[in-house]
């Protein structure tokens, strides 16, 4: 498969995406493709550990029931323990994913990065719009669990876990 075939609208069974330049397509099965000489179960390890994780707003006083109109999806390596998969991540960077979905405001898709500080979101080139995300770093992303994200503003929201597949 190449890298034209993938489509990000359209996620194939090897999960290629769009990076965050619109006109370069990647597919990060072409990526694990290209590292030195794997063999063909580990490209299959690290292909069935990347999951759907959407996290949905948790309770805050503008939202005492939380919210399920504010959420991010992300496509994200995760271990037998739900952590994120620093190896598989390194592996295929361009396949971590997350879309920021907000009522009343245009879907943002981006790349999920790896600092110093942690995790963060990131929309665009450069750090002024990254939303940096507190509870990924050891933390499962199991259902019921929480994270802390924090919105370029500085508010910090709690959101839950509700789905991981």
């Amino acid at each position: 498969m190449d890298a034209e075939a993938c489509n990000y609208e359209q996620p194939t069974d090897e999960g290629c995406t769009f990076s965050l330049l619109p006109s370069i397509r990647r597919c990060p099965v072409a990526e694990l493709m290209a590292l030195q000489n794997p063999t063909q179960s580990n490209r299959k390890a690290h292909l069935m550990n990347w999951k759907h994780v959407r996290l949905e707003l948790a309770r805050t006083s503008e939202f005492p029931d939380g919210s399920r109109d504010c959420a991010y999806e992300l496509v994200v390596p995760l271990d037998a323990q739900g952590v994120i998969d620093r190896k598989a991540f390194e592996a295929a960077r361009g396949r971590a994913t997350v879309q920021r979905i907000w009522p009343h405001q245009a879907t943002q898709r981006g790349a999920i990065i790896r600092r110093k500080a942690g995790w963060a979101f990131s929309y665009a080139p450069g750090d002024a719009d990254d939303e940096t995300v507190f509870h990924l770093e050891d933390h499962p992303l199991a259902v019921g669990n929480y994270v802390t994200v924090t919105e370029t503003n500085g508010e910090r929201l709690p959101f839950r876990v509700v789905r991981s597949l």
